[in-house]
């Protein structure tokens, strides 16, 4: 995945938000690493857990489990190949866990929490896919989520930390967007490659 863009740490943008994630093929490690971000001292609320293949409809078409997915996190602006890479991994089973707005020092920390908790390197297992005869979809070809408008994201909350699935789609995805709201979706995610770090992440989030 390189064709999107990159920033580093020297980038630094007062007014951008950063979210950090790492996928993970067992739940179990998934939970772990959230137990001890929240231990960390990380807010309950800036803690994300998207669940796997089981909680997408298996009834909806390839693009309405797309939308889901996406309605789920709709408030993460990954690159394009990133988004599709993390949404094939949700769909094969996998979890991605997701922390928001953290920076200095507790940023680093949840990253090596990420890391410790054995989080898998998303670029090597898209590669494994491609070989298998995945294809990416081009997910920016996709209606805005209702983030994107409004700014709400569609979540619920399990035991303090907030935990989605792909089947909590909002049920105005087809509505225009007024020139107000196309003002919303107006914003580029960018990873920090000053971290070095390949399995765990941060992106920069910043309005064009």
């Amino acid at each position: 995945m390189s064709s999107y863009n990159e920033v580093s740490s020297a980038d630094h943008d007062p007014s951008a938000s950063n979210t950090l994630t790492a996928f993970y093929e067992d739940r179990e490690m998934a939970e772990r690493a959230i137990l001890r971000l929240v231990d960390a001292g990380i807010d309950h609320d800036k803690v994300r857990l998207v669940e796997g293949d089981d909680t997408l409809d298996p009834n909806a078409t390839s693009d309405e489990r797309r939308m889901g997915f996406w309605e789920s996190i709709g408030d993460f602006f990954f690159p394009a190949e990133d988004r599709d890479a993390y949404f094939e991994g949700v769909r094969r089973g996998g979890f991605l866990v997701t922390v928001t707005d953290v920076s200095g020092e507790l940023a680093d920390k949840a990253l090596d929490i990420l890391d410790d908790e054995g989080s898998v390197d998303i670029d090597e297992r898209a590669q494994s896919w491609r070989s298998e005869g995945w294809s990416p979809t081009a997910s920016e070809d996709l209606p805005p989520s209702q983030y994107d408008r409004t700014g709400d994201p569609q979540v619920s909350t399990v035991e303090g930390v907030a935990s989605s699935s792909g089947d909590e789609a909002g049920e105005d995805i087809d509505r225009p967007m007024s020139d107000t709201e196309d003002e919303e979706v107006k914003r580029v995610a960018t990873r920090d490659m000053s971290t070095g770090r390949k399995r765990a992440r941060s992106y920069t989030i910043k309005r064009r």
